[in-house]
């Protein structure tokens, strides 16, 4: 069976080279263009509204924007926004935002994020409905608050986006669907699933009523290998040190990666992730080394795909192009990868 494959990447400085790549991606025949809100980029509300204008098929994501830096009604209202722009092709994932690169800069506290994020899943869903709702949160709260126009669809898809345990329990029990970020382990992938699936049983779901999407660096051989070791770098010292475990990266090395990354950056950290790390945190080869990567988190209960694309504009456009027209052909959840 086929599966959906969406892509995602770094706006950098040009919002016209954004416009352009997620207009590639429809004509390649992708199923949705997330772009993030995890650091201080242009801002992806933005930019995807000027994707809605010059796109008519492909689903527009957020992944992921937070209620730790955006009250959940300012989300609803900007969400819903764009979903009347976009005539009903948006999905919106939440989380706790990235520490290192957006919260810590802002002088936030990364504190109870999953009641954090279940009152915001609450607030947006409500107020995207149309509906005039009170909440009363821990931290956001809104009383008798209503959108000031009528939402374009009142199920707007609601994600999140998260690698920890019990954020991976909350979008089982009450998201659409949830974006797993760069779990590209037998070990990790297996394990995320069995927390999204041990939460929506205690909401009386199942598993499958989730969208439940994949997202892994992709490169091929040759292709923009330094950013995604670099990438990886972030990814590591970013990541909890449960996900590190299941992703065999040991203590030892990603202490030096985190040492190399204060000290350097991500670039100088690059050096400290060999081939086989690399490999725990990204997906790299030939097209059918690709593919095998992807379709691994298939036979592991994810339904859709996500691949994050690195480097600038030029090299993103081909990472799509082999994605659509090498790779998605050998896609599938019940077939050998050659």
């Amino acid at each position: 069976m086929s599966a959906a494959l969406d892509f995602s990447f770094l706006p950098q400085d040009d919002p016209a080279d954004v416009v352009e790549l997620v207009r590639l991606g429809e004509q390649l025949g992708f199923r949705c263009a997330w772009l993030p809100d995890n650091s201080l980029r242009l801002d992806p509300f933005v930019l995807l509204a000027a994707c809605a204008g010059a796109t008519s098929r492909i689903d527009l994501g957020i992944a992921v924007t937070t209620p730790f830096t955006r009250h959940p009604a300012q989300i609803a209202r900007a969400a819903a926004s764009l979903d009347r722009l976009a005539e009903g092709r948006v999905r919106l994932g939440l989380g706790a935002g990235n520490p290192v690169l957006l919260l810590e800069p802002l002088g936030v506290s990364l504190h109870d994020p999953v009641r954090r994020v279940a009152d915001a899943i609450t607030i947006v869903r409500g107020l995207v409905a149309g509906e005039e709702i009170t909440h009363r949160g821990k931290y956001d709260s809104v009383h008798r608050a209503r959108l000031d126009f009528a939402p374009y669809r009142p199920s707007l898809p609601v994600y999140v986006g998260t690698r920890a345990p019990k954020m991976l329990a909350l979008a089982g029990r009450y998201a659409d669907g949830v974006l797993l970020n760069t779990l590209c382990t037998d070990e990790g992938l297996h394990w995320a699933t069995g927390c999204i699936a041990a939460g929506a049983a205690t909401a009386g779901r199942t598993p499958g009523s989730l969208d439940v999407v994949a997202g892994q660096a992709v490169a091929f051989a040759g292709d923009a290998m330094e950013e995604v070791r670099a990438f990886a770098a972030r990814s590591i010292v970013a990541a909890p040190e449960a996900t590190l475990r299941l992703a065999g990266i040991e203590p030892a090395k990603a202490r030096r990666v985190r040492d190399l990354c204060e000290r350097g950056g991500a670039a100088l950290a690059a050096d400290e992730i060999d081939d086989a790390t690399l490999g725990r945190m990204a997906v790299v080869g030939a097209a059918c080394d690709v593919a095998r990567g992807l379709t691994r988190a298939l036979s592991h209960g994810a339904t859709s795909l996500l691949a994050l694309c690195l480097g600038g504009p030029a090299a993103i456009a081909d990472t799509l192009a082999g994605l659509a027209r090498e790779v998605a052909p050998l896609l599938t959840s019940n077939e050998e990868v050659p």
